[in-house]
């Protein structure tokens, strides 16, 4: 056993943690270099690290690099150390290997209650890792989790126990099954190298690993318990230093550390030299926001390439461009997305970053040979790949154009080739000795046969992949097509390294899956097998492409910006979702039981160390740092995230930016017509000047605004909607625009909505023709009974399923009440007596309204679904609502209007004692117009006056999209039209909110 010192290294800040780093790496000596590596979160880490430590080299001076690894290269680079290790299965061969298991087990009984489909099989290899990495064994897991859903599954506690006790043994034969493979095989997979290692050592082994990542738990790049013990355990390593900032171990960090390695030696790490100073943080001027907020990602990018250009103008923000960085979460699509908009702007960019190989146009390429085959050859599918540009298809030496795949196109548009390689022959045949009638032949008919022929070698070489054949048969047939027909990419194309390093990556890709087939389970596959093996083999692949001009601004992503020494830095996209991301959940079991695997408790907050790193972030850059947001994505609205919230955490001084309003992109250039139209080309000039004589689209006719909309009698219903957003109103009373609904199955909200108003109204009708009065307690259940009567009379109406379903809704099951008693309890739980009751109460005339400026008089209808007249004088309004309103200015707009009707019935002068929302969906059943009574005519009174803005608004012709809740927009039925020009309050505010 190897004595070791193992610290743990407490960085006040980024700065003072990268000093630490370079302070710890033996960059001079080359022995010990080479013994040492250093653990960051990614390879962009690594790629940022080095960068850093190239950075403080002065001029001429060298250094060598110890191993800079993310976790999942330090077991790659201790293979490569080990003597004479056993094989060591690659990812394609455990896959492979842990499916043959799973269908063995399924064979000897123990079959899960799901379908067994090609993306399951990467989930449970991720399981059996997460297990194997958190320290248990299968018999752990066999005890932990299968013995008691057998134990819950036999006292009939729990519903699903038994379903989730076939699940469980179900995984526990697969990981016996893949276990009992890589014993047959000899071969190790990462657990048993772990194990191995540990027994036998390395050749040339490290005797320093310097670790700057934190615990898997709380960051998916991290290492995992097992990767502690191994730490701890490795023969030959004399040196563990843990480098981390006090943020980062106040969030959790230094618990779990300790945890999984006791008796740590604590170093205090000083803060950084002078040089390194709290940043300053660039707001926009006159806002007083603490980040940048644009209209989507585009314009986002757009105005941060104006921000950089702005604040190089200032001695104090100003930076070279390489040291400036663009901070992301999420790489897509950031790093397609900058590289164009920054050459636009004319700013240089650099990226490097691990990307899906998914996103890379030969994996589409790939996708268009599996979809013609799967389209059974049909004109599209086949028109589409042969009008690949990453493809060359020829015929008889001569290339296959686009203009001959035009031609074939229109060509078999009038003909039927039913996805037949012979019919292909037989038409091109046919065009070309001008028997065909095609009109479309009869002057083009060599361009259409010449594509015909090569579209039947297609289906020649691709109709294989319809039939049933061995998994490796089948990937080798897929691989030679693509080889043969891939287009050669020219030496001087500007993108050809990333291009080629796409090109092999797919190829090699099909290569290990076949490869790995051929050896442990080449099971039978048909095309749909093959098609969402490799779509999903792709989608789990990356690749890091280097982009762009390396002196230009460096575009990154938050883990790997933590190693890099910037002097500015813009931290892009936080919206919720992406800063923090969503964790990913455990498709097979609850928290509760993955606990008892040893997965992190309600004790760790994932929250608490993204606030951490993002403030750490905060503070990292020497100079200046700006947050910038968007409101669209994909023209749906995006909330902003919630770390923005911590930016005052950071203790840094605003600055405001004031960028100045002049011509940056290509596409400003007619804004202000910067040239004379007479010196454009005269094929632009007629286009230029119409689009140079284009009004100003800051005018408020582009923002919502119209010349206004006549005075006339509006419903209730929609001025609530005017006051949920103007712009939903214009659409739907002032345009009539249909509203656009998803299909669905059953009966839609509005009739659901309809129904249960109908059934209220006949069951209050029912209950007052046999008495009447109070619900009281003592007779809930003869209301109930009532209820069930008239349930049976309206569901009779209804097709069987939906009766059943309305019914559960209506009167409750035995886990949950029903929308009746909830109805029936809110009059129960009164104590003043009804003495009448108006049902479905039309609201059809003029009534007054108290404004700013007085009272004011406005027309209004609508219908009050209840008004309880009580005998202490007062009344109660009930609205009935299928789901939480967004706003109580509709039942605040009947209680006045009720007010009003009321005066002088039964010689009394009524006043309101309550008006609430019954809710029948959600957690708070009843919605009160106001918490006390005594409350209420102040509430009135400003909902009055509301109203009073709205008319106005509506007769001004205002109506931009302001919507009162942003969540508003992501169920409005009008999406398509609506242009979002949203404004945040802080900036600007409607005239009536």
């Amino acid at each position: 056993m190897t004595s070791r010192t193992i610290r743990l290294h407490r960085a006040p800040t980024l700065a003072a943690l990268r000093q630490a780093l370079l302070a710890l790496m033996p960059l001079r000596d080359l022995a010990a270099a080479r013994a040492t590596a250093v653990l960051v979160p990614t390879r962009s880490a690594a790629l940022q690290l080095q960068r850093t430590i190239e950075q403080r080299l002065e001029p001429g001076e060298a250094a060598v690099l110890p191993d800079l690894l993310a976790r999942r290269d330090l077991y790659d680079r201790l293979y490569e150390r080990a003597a004479d290790p056993p094989p060591r299965l690659g990812a394609c061969e455990r896959d492979v290997l842990m499916k043959a298991a799973a269908h063995a087990a399924i064979t000897e009984g123990a079959t899960p209650p799901f379908q067994l489909r090609a993306g399951l099989i990467g989930e449970i290899v991720a399981l059996y890792d997460a297990i194997r990495r958190q320290r248990q064994t299968l018999d752990d897991f066999e005890r932990l989790v299968v013995e008691r859903l057998e134990s819950e599954a036999e006292a009939g506690d729990d519903v699903g126990a038994e379903r989730m006790l076939r699940q469980s043994r179900f995984l526990a034969a697969t990981f016996r099954g893949y276990e009992a493979g890589l014993a047959r095989l000899g071969a190790v997979d990462e657990h048993g190298l772990r194990d191995w290692l540990l027994e036998h050592g390395l050749a040339r082994p490290y005797a320093r690993l310097i670790v700057a990542v934190h615990d898997a738990p709380r960051d998916p790049d991290g290492l995992w318990s097992a990767d502690f013990d191994l730490l701890s355990l490795l023969p030959g390593l004399e040196v563990v230093d843990l480098v981390a900032t006090e943020a980062q171990l106040s969030a959790g960090l230094y618990e779990r550390l300790h945890d999984v390695l006791p008796g740590l030696e604590v170093v205090h790490v000083p803060p950084p030299d002078v040089a390194f100073d709290v940043p300053r943080l660039m707001v926009p001027a006159g806002s007083g926001a603490l980040a940048f907020r644009s209209r989507d990602r585009e314009e986002e990018l757009r105005d941060l390439v104006r921000r950089i250009r702005a604040s190089r103008l200032d001695p104090e923000l100003a930076a070279p461009l390489p040291r400036i960085g663009v901070v992301f979460e999420r790489p897509l699509p950031y790093v397609y997305l900058a590289g164009s908009v920054f050459a636009d702007g004319g700013v240089p960019l650099h990226a490097r970053d691990a990307l899906p190989l998914a996103a890379e146009p030969f994996a589409a390429a790939l996708d268009l040979v599996l979809t013609c085959a799967s389209a059974r050859f049909s004109r599209t599918a086949l028109v589409a790949l042969l009008a690949s540009p990453h493809f060359r298809f020829e015929h008889e030496g001569v290339e296959v154009t686009r203009a001959d795949v035009q031609a074939l196109d229109a060509a078999l548009q009038e003909v039927d080739h039913g996805g037949d390689a012979g019919r292909l022959e037989e038409l091109a045949r046919d065009w070309l000795d001008g028997r065909s009638r095609s009109r479309y032949a009869a002057w083009n008919a060599s361009a259409a046969a010449r594509a015909a022929r090569a579209a039947a070698s297609i289906v020649r070489a691709l109709a294989p992949l319809l039939e049933q054949a061995p998994a490796s048969l089948q990937l080798t047939r897929l691989r030679e097509f693509v080889t043969a027909h891939r287009r050669p990419i020219r030496h001087d194309d500007p993108v050809r390294a990333p291009l080629l390093r796409a090109q092999s990556a797919v190829l090699e890709l099909l290569a290990d899956v076949a490869d790995a087939h051929r050896k442990h389970h080449d099971l039978l596959w048909d095309l749909g097998d093959l098609s969402s093996e490799i779509r999903r083999w792709i989608e789990g692949q990356t690749f890091a492409p280097e982009m762009g001009d390396p002196g230009g601004v460096q575009l990154l992503d938050a883990a790997a910006a933590q190693f890099g020494d910037f002097d500015v830095l813009h931290l892009v996209g936080l919206v919720d979702g992406e800063w923090p991301g969503r964790s990913a959940r455990n498709i097979f079991y609850s928290p509760a039981l993955l606990r008892a695997l040893g997965w992190p408790g309600e004790e760790t907050d994932p929250l608490a160390r993204a606030r951490a790193a993002f403030v750490d972030l905060l503070q990292s850059a020497r100079r200046a740092v700006s947050v910038a947001t968007f409101t669209l994505e994909e023209d749906a609205l995006v909330e902003t995230s919630i770390l923005v919230d911590d930016i005052p955490r950071a203790g840094l001084t605003p600055v405001p930016i004031d960028v100045p309003d002049t011509l940056v992109f290509r596409d400003e250039a007619l804004a202000q017509r910067p040239v004379p139209l007479d010196v454009l080309p005269a094929g632009v000039r007629e286009w230029a000047a119409h689009r140079a004589g284009r009004p100003d689209a800051r005018r408020p006719e582009f923002h919502g605004t119209t010349s206004g909309v006549p005075l006339r009698p509006r419903s209730v219903s929609a001025l609530d909607t005017y006051a949920q957003c103007p712009f939903r109103f214009f659409a739907r009373y002032v345009l009539r625009l249909p509203e656009e609904r998803p299909e669905q199955d059953g009966m839609s909200p509005l009739e659901r909505g309809r129904f249960q108003h109908e059934f209220f109204q006949a069951f209050f009708e029912a209950w007052e023709a046999r008495g009447g009065g109070t619900v009281t307690p003592d007779r809930l259940d003869e209301a109930r009974a009532i209820a069930f009567e008239v349930a049976d009379t309206r569901l009779a109406s209804l097709p069987p399923s939906e009766a059943a379903l309305e019914r559960t809704r209506l009167l409750g099951s035995p886990v949950a009440a029903g929308i009746v008693d909830v109805v029936l309890r809110m009059e129960a739980e009164r104590p003043v007596r009804v003495i009448e009751r108006r049902l479905e109460r039309p609201v059809d005339g003029v009534y007054r309204f108290r404004g700013p400026d007085g009272e004011r008089e406005i027309a209004i209808r609508g219908i009050a679904d209840r008004i309880d007249l009580l005998e202490d004088g007062t009344f109660r309004i009930v609205d009935y609502k299928s789901s939480r309103p967004a706003t109580t200015l509709q039942i605040a707009l009947y209680a006045t209007c009720a007010r009003q009707l009321l005066d002088g019935h039964r010689g009394r002068q009524w006043q309101v004692a309550e008006a609430a929302y019954v809710v029948f969906r959600g957690e708070q059943p009843v919605v009160p117009l106001a918490k006390r009574a005594d409350e209420i005519d102040d509430v009135l009174a400003e909902a009055e006056a509301q109203v009073v803005g709205i008319t106005d608004a509506i007769v001004a012709g205002r109506f931009p999209p302001w919507p009162r809740t942003r969540s508003l927009c992501a169920t409005c039925a009008y999406a398509g039209v609506c242009r979002k020009d949203y404004v945040e309050p802080e900036n600007a505010a409607p005239a009536v909110r």
